[in-house]
Protein backbone atom coordinates (compact mmCIF):
# COMPACT_ATOMS: atom_id res chain seq x y z
CA UNK A 1 0.00 0.00 0.00
CA UNK A 2 1.36 3.13 -0.68
CA UNK A 3 1.52 6.17 1.60
CA UNK A 4 0.81 9.91 0.52
CA UNK A 5 2.25 13.07 2.41
CA UNK A 6 0.72 16.49 2.37
CA UNK A 7 0.69 19.68 4.22
CA UNK A 8 -2.39 22.44 4.78
CA UNK A 9 -1.88 25.73 6.48
CA UNK A 10 -4.64 26.64 9.04
CA UNK A 11 -5.49 30.43 9.60
CA UNK A 12 -7.66 31.57 12.23
CA UNK A 13 -9.58 34.63 10.70
CA UNK A 14 -12.16 34.90 12.53
CA UNK A 15 -11.47 38.13 14.17
CA UNK A 16 -10.87 36.67 18.00
CA UNK A 17 -8.88 33.64 19.69
CA UNK A 18 -9.73 30.17 18.69
CA UNK A 19 -8.81 26.74 19.81
CA UNK A 20 -7.08 24.39 17.41
CA UNK A 21 -7.11 20.86 18.32
CA UNK A 22 -5.37 18.24 16.53
CA UNK A 23 -6.88 14.54 16.81
CA UNK A 24 -6.83 11.67 17.78
CA UNK A 25 -3.76 12.47 19.40
CA UNK A 26 -5.46 15.65 21.52
CA UNK A 27 -2.93 18.33 21.31
CA UNK A 28 -4.39 21.92 21.36
CA UNK A 29 -3.46 25.32 20.92
CA UNK A 30 -4.42 29.03 21.27
CA UNK A 31 -4.53 30.37 17.81
CA UNK A 32 -4.74 34.25 18.05
CA UNK A 33 -6.42 36.65 15.42
CA UNK A 34 -4.69 35.82 11.89
CA UNK A 35 -2.30 33.15 13.57
CA UNK A 36 -1.72 30.22 11.28
CA UNK A 37 -0.32 26.58 12.03
CA UNK A 38 1.09 24.30 9.13
CA UNK A 39 -0.27 20.42 9.70
CA UNK A 40 1.97 17.87 7.78
CA UNK A 41 0.34 14.55 7.47
CA UNK A 42 1.78 11.11 6.69
CA UNK A 43 0.35 7.73 6.18
CA UNK A 44 -2.06 5.29 4.17
CA UNK A 45 -2.92 6.48 1.19
CA UNK A 46 -6.88 6.04 1.35
CA UNK A 47 -6.83 8.04 4.12
CA UNK A 48 -8.63 11.37 4.80
CA UNK A 49 -7.59 14.32 6.67
CA UNK A 50 -10.77 15.90 7.77
CA UNK A 51 -10.98 19.57 9.04
CA UNK A 52 -13.92 20.68 11.10
CA UNK A 53 -14.56 24.17 12.31
CA UNK A 54 -16.90 26.01 15.01
CA UNK A 55 -17.35 29.35 16.50
CA UNK A 56 -14.20 28.74 19.09
CA UNK A 57 -12.51 25.31 17.76
CA UNK A 58 -10.98 23.92 14.56
CA UNK A 59 -10.26 20.57 14.71
CA UNK A 60 -8.27 18.57 12.30
CA UNK A 61 -8.81 14.43 12.19
CA UNK A 62 -6.05 12.68 11.33
CA UNK A 63 -6.76 9.06 9.86
CA UNK A 64 -5.71 5.40 11.06
CA UNK A 65 -2.38 4.83 10.97
CA UNK A 66 -1.39 8.44 10.02
CA UNK A 67 1.35 10.51 11.49
CA UNK A 68 0.63 14.26 11.75
CA UNK A 69 2.79 17.25 12.96
CA UNK A 70 1.88 21.01 13.87
CA UNK A 71 4.24 23.99 13.21
CA UNK A 72 3.62 27.37 14.16
CA UNK A 73 4.14 29.36 10.36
Amino acid sequence: MENIELTIMVTNSSGRGVLFRLEPWGDEKKLEVNESVNVSARGPSQGILEIEYSRDLITVYGWENSVCEVNAV
